[in-house]
């Protein structure tokens, strides 16, 4: 039985030292699934990805946060376990809550650091009616 998503995010936050009352309105939380280390085997870093689902989205919302990222390719679990459902976790968070999704990180440097909080700035490229763009994720601690 997989505990309750409260119960895995308060393990993971216990884990890094923080609660949750750390999670502040307007803060970006990363998810980090080792799933970097896959991209260099395109087959295997395609195929079935890690991510949140939407227990876990609602939480994020529900916490006024303003940027999810992951180094996955889409953030969110792969098939979801709803086969009638596509990308819900993109839909509950940008189009329902404004809530940005930045994919494919990398966050060795982070890790081997042991940095856990810290000032993001993220720039992006403005393209006229683009759903999204490249961007230079910047950590300043």
């Amino acid at each position: 039985m997989t505990p309750p998503v409260s119960l895995l995010i308060l393990n993971a936050l216990t884990k890094k030292g923080m609660s949750e009352s750390d999670i502040k309105p307007g803060d970006a939380l990363f998810f980090r699934y080792g799933w970097s280390t896959l991209w260099d085997q395109p087959d295997a870093y395609n195929t079935n990805p890690p991510g949140i689902g939407l227990e876990v989205a609602g939480w994020i919302a529900e916490k006024k946060v303003t940027m999810i990222g992951s180094d996955s390719f889409v953030g969110e679990v792969i098939p979801n376990p709803d086969p009638g459902l596509a990308y819900p976790v993109h839909q509950e968070l940008m189009m329902k809550n404004g809530i940005f999704n930045l994919e494919n990180m990398c966050f060795d440097e982070l890790i081997e650091d042991n940095i856990n909080e810290f000032v993001f700035i993220v720039t992006t490229i403005r393209f006229k009616g683009a759903t999204g763009s490249p961007v230079r994720p910047i950590a300043i601690r």
